[in-house]
């Protein structure tokens, strides 16, 4: 009995514990208001300097366009045969090589050829009897290999002829399953 009288006296009063609780939270509370307005004030500095920083990129980037360069596209969009709006989206938002080699070889090339030619035109060595496919047009395989290798500088090229590499197969094993 006297055991539930300590209880209740207890419920009734806040303990040393629980009003060390009550206190850390205000302390906290102010901390995370002290820190949000130091967040306010930081963004309210640094978003002018971000769009200066980019007005001066878009600026430095806008080349004058006149009517010759709207008539010849780019020298490695005419060679791969695609136009410059293909090629901006080839690669899925820019963040893979290898997805991007993988949707402009479907550009350049497409799927049906991708299926039957190979990248050298050489039977491999797991194939030594059977027929080579055809080798894909080697100077649009480099053009390719040169636009990853600009928009991706620290791939180094063997991975870019991997990925491509496997576009083939890939398209290849699907062609396969299909005719099945």
């Amino acid at each position: 009995m006297q055991e539930i009288n300590n209880m209740d006296s207890q419920a009734g009063e806040p303990s040393s514990r629980e009003t060390r609780l009550e206190k850390e939270i205000l302390k906290l509370k102010k901390e995370n208001e002290n820190l949000r307005a130091l967040n306010i004030s930081l963004q309210q500095e640094i978003l002018p300097m971000l769009k200066s920083m980019k007005q001066d990129t878009l600026t430095v980037n806008q080349q004058p366009q006149n009517s010759s360069s709207q008539k010849n596209p780019p020298e490695k969009t005419h060679v791969l045969g695609i136009s410059p709006a293909v090629l901006t989206s080839c690669g899925r938002g820019g963040t893979s090589s290898s997805a991007m080699v993988k949707d402009l070889a479907v550009a350049v090339f497409g799927r049906d050829t991708l299926a039957t030619h190979g990248l050298s035109g050489r039977a491999g060595n797991a194939n030594k009897d059977a027929i080579a496919k055809p080798a894909l047009d080697q100077d649009k395989v480099v053009q390719i290999l040169d636009t990853v290798q600009k928009k991706f500088p620290d791939v180094p090229k063997k991975f870019i002829r991997a990925a491509l590499r496997e576009k083939l197969n890939d398209e290849h094993k699907l062609r396969v399953r299909k005719t099945v």
